[in-house]
């Protein structure tokens, strides 16, 4: 077996999202080939596992020792076959988050709950220094299911019994209430199940165990997904198992490791699965060895964000007139690990307006002038906007940008409508927000299209064109007087 920093190294360089399947399926992969995000569902990001509670059941006979990490122990080594039924639970408080619709984070805590241990006693155990028969450790890495028995110091190990764990996984509120089964049904959350290398033909140096030693193969270490998962799992690619029962159960083959250099060891088996709801079952064998079950999220994608809102102020306007666009986007929570790469909001304007004077501004959630952090770049009509703060977990919340000093050219090349007898050229426009997440996901969103209307108009009167050029224009058009007054750049007849 190797040490749980070991299950670390390798967590922290497993990167997988899995995406859902008709058909319970496996597929093997690298820490490099990453399956695609599930954009059906909310993505449950790991806050940390670090706030744990251990509950024992009072008839259990188990107490919980602080050894550097927290040890599920019984004094009393079983000489025979045993089971104990709801022995021990273990919950974490705020394990995580997920982004709401409004881009804010929910928290949700979660719980292993330990339905019955079955332990199968195969050999006396002569040794009287293993004083201890443990059936789980607690940390910062998460829970290990374990089925060792150790000495007064922890630092040695060995006892020939199989062990057989049911065990439950529930997901609820941050204040211990069950989740609405339709919120429940739309998160997904990812656990790495690691170190699943003691297998049937397991040969170590002082360890008497599996075939020859009269534990049988079904204690192999191995995990088995019963309910609550999705129907596609992953292995890493240099994983030794044997895959049965319609691909839910895992059966370490061989040991992965080498004796003689165990601490250097990071291959060992490790399966991925992720839950699809409130609740999900699973089963754990073993014997002298333990399984990691860690909650992860080393994919950290950026979450969804909404469409932005594009609005201009007003509708009419005059050739030589400026114009000014406004852009609002709520930005969704993020933190250290799942911050966005970058962000950029672009912009391409009609050739029907001079942007070589353009001026912009962006506000943040708190109507703070943050303009110095975002940095303009042109491209023939094309204006980018690229966030360049050191922290992008501050882009948070409702921004506002604002494009302003857009001077109104000859719409020539616009669409041409006509309302009530009066023509008017058309300017569309829209914009664009791009997000690099952590893991290189990039997700655009556009905004809706604004519409100017600018141009010669008709005098609804007569049906004479008159070409508007600047403050009160006065026509007489036979015998008759027609004043053309803006106020508000909307355009009021006085006769």
């Amino acid at each position: 077996m190797k040490k749980i920093i070991l299950f670390i190294v390798i967590t922290l360089t497993l990167m997988l999202i899995p995406k859902a399947y008709a058909a319970s399926t496996v597929e093997e992969i690298s820490n490099i080939n990453i399956p695609p995000l599930l954009s059906e569902k909310k993505y449950v990001y790991i806050n940390n596992m670090d706030n744990y509670t251990i509950k024992i059941n009072d008839n259990a006979n188990f107490e919980v020792l602080d050894k550097g990490n927290s040890y599920i122990v019984t004094q009393n080594i079983p000489t025979s076959n045993k089971i104990y039924n709801n022995p021990f639970e273990v919950s974490w408080d705020k394990i995580g988050y997920y982004v709401d619709d409004n881009g804010k984070p929910v928290y949700l805590d979660a719980k292993v709950k330990v339905n019955k241990i079955i332990l199968k006693w195969t050999d006396d155990i002569s040794d009287s220094n293993y004083r201890y028969y443990s059936v789980g450790q607690v940390g910062s890495f998460g829970l290990e299911l374990l089925g060792r028995g150790y000495d007064n110091d922890f630092k040695n190990y060995n006892a020939n019994i199989g062990i057989h764990d049911y065990f439950t996984i529930t997901l609820y509120n941050d204040d211990g209430s069950e989740l609405n089964s339709d919120l429940a049904n739309s998160l997904y959350l990812q656990w790495s199940i690691s170190d699943l290398d003691m297998g049937d033909r397991t040969v170590t140096k002082n360890r008497r165990i599996y075939e020859n030693d009269g534990v049988p193969t079904e204690f192999s270490e191995s995990i088995k997904f019963d309910s609550g998962f999705d129907n596609k799992f992953y292995v890493i690619n240099d994983s030794v198992l044997k895959i049965t029962e319609n691909n839910t159960k895992y059966i370490a083959t061989e040991s992965t490791s080498n004796d003689s250099d165990v601490e250097k060891s990071i291959d060992f088996s490790t399966v991925v699965a992720y839950q699809t709801g409130a609740s999900a079952e699973a089963e754990w064998w073993g014997c002298e060895c333990g399984t990691t079950i860690v909650a992860v999220s080393n994919q950290y994608p950026y979450p969804t964000i909404n469409e932005p809102i594009k609005s201009v102020e007003g509708d009419i306007y005059k050739v030589g007139e400026k114009v000014e666009y406004t852009i609002n986007e709520t930005f969704p929570y993020t933190d250290s690990h799942s911050k966005a790469k970058s962000i950029e909001l672009s912009d391409s304007f009609d050739k029907a307006l001079n942007i070589s004077g353009l001026t912009y501004q962006v506000f943040d959630a708190d109507n703070k002038d943050v303009t110095s952090e975002w940095k303009k770049t042109v491209s023939g009509q094309t204006v980018t906007l690229k966030y360049t703060g050191e922290d992008t977990t501050t882009v948070y919340g409702k921004f506002t940008f604002k494009f302003s000093d857009l001077r109104v050219l000859d719409p020539d090349s616009s669409e041409v409508k006509k309302e009530n007898g009066v023509e008017y050229k058309i300017i569309p426009n829209k914009a664009k927000i791009t997000i690099v997440g952590a893991n290189d996901n990039t997700s655009e969103k556009e905004t809706n299209i604004v519409k100017i209307r600018v141009g010669e108009i008709t005098n609804p009167q007569t049906g004479m064109k008159i070409t508007m050029i600047i403050g009160i224009i006065m026509t007489i058009v036979i015998g008759s007087i027609s004043i053309y007054y803006f106020t508000n750049k909307k355009k009021i007849y006085l006769k």
